[in-house]
């Protein structure tokens, strides 16, 4: 299959972008046609919301980079040696001389996830208003592609991964793919598609949540099988 190498970091970054929102539709045709246990489900809610943060997270980049300078590391460190202490006000200090070899190629020094999600959120560089919590908390969740994040029962995949978790992250997403911020969409016509993808079953959700609600006959069937399920009436 022929491909078209991007010609910026930019095109670079919107390329990911278009891969992993075609995955996202992967794992949501996968949610809506197979047969799965709760486990499996809830395996497939984490996998999803890991590489909806990580598309949010570059879109954070691809907006601050066109305001901020990112500072760049030429040296790496080879080694160090402790050579002596200090103590002030009670407070201990160790001193080190650090041997440093300059790069043959010098890197940008990014800011980490959190970081980008305080300059977008404090520069104004959306349109709309997102709420900061809810991102920090996504951004959590995205740490537990890390197995050893957790520390006790009630931290494990089982219990933190949900669907009321993965409608959250797609809402989140729909929202920053169709800011008016991220660019004119009739220019990008995968991401437009995602976004649809994305809108329709936000949509879906808040039905099923309301027919949950206010219909006794939907009241014990979990919200997540309303969504995929085949075949449910509307009536």
């Amino acid at each position: 299959m022929a491909t078209i190498e991007p010609k910026s970091k930019e095109d670079a970054y919107l390329s990911n972008i278009c891969y992993s929102l075609q995955y996202l539709e992967y794992l949501e045709l996968q949610l809506k046609e197979l047969r799965m246990t709760t486990v499996i489900r809830k395996k497939n809610y984490k996998t999803y919301i890991i590489e909806a943060t990580s598309i949010i997270e570059t879109i954070f980049m691809l907006l601050i980079s066109k305001t901020v300078k990112f500072e760049q590391e030429r040296w790496c460190e080879v080694s160090s040696v402790e050579f002596g202490e200090r103590i002030e006000n009670g407070s201990r200090t160790k001193l080190f001389c650090v041997e440093k070899k300059e790069l043959e190629k010098p890197y940008e020094k990014k800011p980490n996830f959190q970081t980008m999600i305080e300059l977008v959120i404090e520069g104004n560089y959306l349109h709309q208003t997102y709420n900061k919590e809810a991102l920090d908390k996504l951004r959590d969740k995205r740490n537990y592609i890390h197995l050893t994040k957790a520390k006790t029962r009630e931290d494990i995949d089982y219990h933190i991964f949900d669907v009321e978790h993965f409608i959250e992250a797609r809402t989140l997403l729909f929202n920053l793919l169709s800011d008016s911020a991220f660019g004119d969409l009739s220019e990008k016509p995968i991401i437009a598609k995602g976004v649809r993808t994305l809108k329709l079953i936000r949509d879906k959700y808040k039905y099923y949540t309301n027919l949950a609600n206010t219909n006794p006959n939907y009241k014990n069937l979990p919200i997540d099988v309303c969504i995929w399920k085949e075949g449910v009436s509307k009536n």
